[in-house]
C-alpha cells in the first residue's frame, strides 16, 4: 500500500493506494486535523501494510516571509513529525518516505484531467484541496517514479486501513 499526505497547519490531506492486478487505485481520501493525523500515523506505520509514505514538502518562499512573521511554522512541526514517526515505525516495517515537491501537482492534476480521471476526492465528495493534492501526489509518485498504470474507477473502502482494532 501507498499513503499520500498534504501536510497542513489546520488540515492534513491523506490518500491510501492498494496495488491490485490491475495497477493501483486510490481507495479512500480523507482529510484530517493535525491531531487527528498524529494519532492515526504511528500505529499506522508500525502496522506494516505500507510499502510507500509520499508528502508534500514545504519550504519558505520569498513573497510569504513578511506573513509568516510570528508564525510557529505548524506545517514544519508536521513535516518533522512525520520523519520521526517513520524513523520510530522503520524498526519493524520496511517504509520508503519519498518527499515531493508542490511543483510536481500542476503537471500531474494537467495530465489527470486529460486522460479523464475522475479524482477519488470526486467521487467522494471530499472538496477539500489538501485532499486532492495528496491524492496527485500518490498519482505522480506511481506513474513518474514507480512506472506502473493507475485503476480508474476502482473500488472505495470505508475506514482508513492500518488503525488499531
Amino acid at each position: 500500500m501507498l499513503l499520500a499526505v498534504d501536510p497542513g497547519d489546520e488540515h492534513v490531506g491523506v490518500a491510501w493506494f492498494d496495488k491490485t492486478d490491475k495497477g493501483w487505485a486510490c481507495v479512500l481520501v480523507l482529510e484530517m486535523t493535525p491531531g487527528e493525523f498524529q494519532s492515526y500515523l504511528g500505529p499506522a506505520l508500525e502496522s506494516g501494510i505500507f510499502r510507500y509514505f509520499v508528502y508534500e514538502s514545504w519550504s519558505l518562499r520569498r513573497d510569504m516571509a513578511v506573513k509568516m512573521i510570528g508564525s510557529e511554522f505548524e506545517t514544519c512541526q508536521m513535516i518533522g513529525m512525520i520523519k520521526y514517526v517513520h524513523w520510530w515505525a522503520s524498526g519493524s516495517a520496511e517504509i520508503e518516505l519519498v518527499v515531493q515537491s508542490p511543483k510536481v501537482k500542476k503537471a500531474t492534476f494537467a495530465i489527470t484531467a486529460k486522460k479523464g480521471y475522475q479524482s477519488t476526492a470526486d467521487r467522494l465528495k471530499v472538496p477539500a484541496q489538501h485532499v486532492r493534492d495528496a491524492e496527485i501526489h500518490g498519482i505522480h509518485f506511481i506513474k513518474h517514479k514507480l512506472g506502473d498504470p493507475m485503476v480508474i474507477a476502482g473500488e472505495l473502502w470505508t475506514e482508513p486501513p492500518g488503525q488499531p482494532t
